[in-house]
């Protein structure tokens, strides 16, 4: 579809892009503050976490 007249499915796609980049702040600051706590495994799985979103928010489909 256009710019100008988008589908249903790329406006839930960029709805959940969005959503994603804000969790992902959240999860940041949880590692941030779980690093000054020295809570390695907090950490670890915060990171994890963080690569999985980032592979979401840079996926760029089939069809692109």
């Amino acid at each position: 579809m256009s710019k100008d007249n988008p589908s249903w499915t790329e406006i839930g796609f960029q709805m959940a892009k969005e959503l994603l980049a804000e969790l992902r702040k959240d999860l940041e600051l949880t590692i941030n503050n779980s690093k000054a706590a020295n809570n390695s495994r907090v950490v670890a799985i915060g990171e994890q976490k963080l690569r999985k979103i980032d592979e979401i928010l840079n996926w760029k489909g089939d069809e692109q």
